[in-house]
C-alpha cells in the first residue's frame, strides 16, 4: 500500500499539490499507526523505529553527497530535507538538477527542489524565514504568524519581516515604535485580544487553560471562538485571563511581543541594549546569551508583575480613555 501511495505522488509533478499532500499525510499516518498503542491491531514500535532510522540514514547520505561530491555547504536539515549554500548562481539549476538525479540513482531517494532563498533566517528547528529570488517571503513555524496571537503582534511581526525583505538598514526602528505605541495606549485594545477556537467543550480542557476559564464563564460550546486578554495575575497558581480589556497587563504584553521578535533581532546582530531600551532598564541580571547569541527567556518576570507599577497604571488609564474616545468616534 505504501508503495502504491508513493507512486501516486506523481501528482506533485502534475501540479496537483493538494492530492500530493493528501497522499503524504496518508503515508505518515500509517507510520503513526505502527507507533501507537491500542488503536491498530498490528501495532509494532519496531516498524516505526525502522522508518525513522531509515530516514536518518538517507538524510545523512544526502548530506555527505551534497558536501563531498557537489561541494555544497549544509546549513540546516530536519526530518526529510536539507538546506544548502555555496552554490554558484550561474550554474545553480544544473547543479541542483544533477544533485537530485544523483540522489535518485545512487540513494534511491526522490528529491524535489523546493525553494531558493537569496537571504534567510534560520531561527530553530522548523522555524525559518526565507526571501525567494522573486521577492516572495516563506515563513515556517514562527510564533508571529500564529492566528491565536493578538492581531497587533501579527502586524508588528509582519512589519519586521517586510523590513527584512526590503533590506532596511535598521530593523529596530519599527520595533521600538511598536513598543512605544503599546506603552502609550495608542493601540486599539481589540487588536490585543488573544483568540482560539474551542475544539471541545470548555469543561473538557484543563482547569488552568483559557479555553476552560473563558469558555466556561461565557457558556460556550465546542466550535466557538473565544477572545481574551492576559492579566498577569495569578489565580490558584496559574495565569489569569479576562474578557475585559481593562484587565490587560501592559508589562505582560510587552514581554509576549518581545518574545516573538527577539530571536530574529538577535540573529541579525541586535544585542541586549535594544531590550534595555524597550523595558526601560528593568532587564533582570539573569538574562544571558549562549554562544549563538540567542537570547534566553526572561527568568524573573513575576517579581515585577506583583509589585505596584505606576507606569503600568498610567498606561492602563490611557487605554481606558482611548477606548472611550474610540467608542465615541464609532457611534
Amino acid at each position: 500500500m505504501l508503495a502504491k501511495f508513493k507512486q501516486e505522488r506523481r501528482y506533485r509533478a502534475l501540479g496537483d499539490e493538494p492530492m500530493s499532500q493528501a497522499l503524504k499525510v496518508m503515508m505518515n499516518s500509517i507510520y503513526g499507526l505502527f507507533g501507537s498503542d491500542g488503536i491498530f491491531e498490528f501495532q509494532d514500535y519496531r516498524v516505526a523505529e525502522l522508518v525513522t532510522a531509515f530516514a536518518r540514514i538517507k538524510l545523512i547520505e544526502m548530506k555527505e553527497l551534497a558536501n563531498q561530491q557537489f561541494g555544497m555547504n549544509i546549513t540546516y536539515g530536519d526530518t526529510d530535507s536539507i538546506f544548502v549554500s555555496k552554490i554558484n548562481e550561474e550554474h545553480r539549476h544544473e547543479l541542483v538538477d544533477s544533485f537530485t538525479a544523483t540522489c535518485r540513482q545512487n540513494l534511491g531517494v526522490e528529491v524535489d527542489h523546493q525553494n531558493t532563498f537569496v537571504r534567510s533566517i534560520l531561527v530553530s528547528k522548523k522555524h525559518y524565514i526565507g526571501i525567494q529570488t522573486d521577492g516572495k517571503v516563506v515563513i515556517k513555524g514562527m510564533e508571529g504568524k500564529k492566528r491565536d496571537r493578538p492581531s497587533y503582534f501579527n502586524q508588528v511581526f509582519s512589519q519586521l519581516i517586510e523590513d527584512y525583505r526590503n533590506n532596511e538598514p535598521d530593523l529596530s526602528l519599527n520595533i521600538l515604535k511598536a513598543f512605544k505605541q503599546l506603552e502609550a495606549a495608542e493601540v486599539d485594545p481589540s487588536l490585543l485580544a488573544y483568540s482560539v477556537v474551542l475544539n471541545k467543550d470548555p469543561d473538557e480542557y484543563r482547569a488552568y487553560t483559557p479555553q476552560h476559564k473563558i469558555g466556561t464563564s461565557m457558556n460556550e460550546e465546542a466550535g466557538s471562538l473565544i477572545k481574551y486578554y492576559k492579566t498577569g495575575q495569578e489565580e490558584d497558581g496559574y495565569r489569569g485571563y479576562s474578557t475585559n480589556y481593562q484587565d490587560l497587563n501592559v508589562d505582560v504584553y510587552k514581554e509576549e511581543l518581545w518574545r516573538i521578535v527577539k530571536e530574529i533581532l538577535t540573529l541579525q546582530g541586535y544585542d541586549i541594549k535594544l531590550e534595555e531600551q524597550i523595558f526601560g532598564g528593568e532587564v533582570e541580571d539573569d538574562i544571558v546569551y549562549d554562544t549563538s547569541l540567542k537570547l534566553t527567556q526572561r527568568q524573573q518576570t513575576q517579581r515585577r508583575r506583583s509589585q505596584p507599577n505606576a507606569q503600568q497604571n498610567e498606561s492602563l488609564a490611557k487605554y481606558l480613555l482611548s477606548i472611550q474616545i474610540l467608542n465615541y468616534v464609532r457611534s
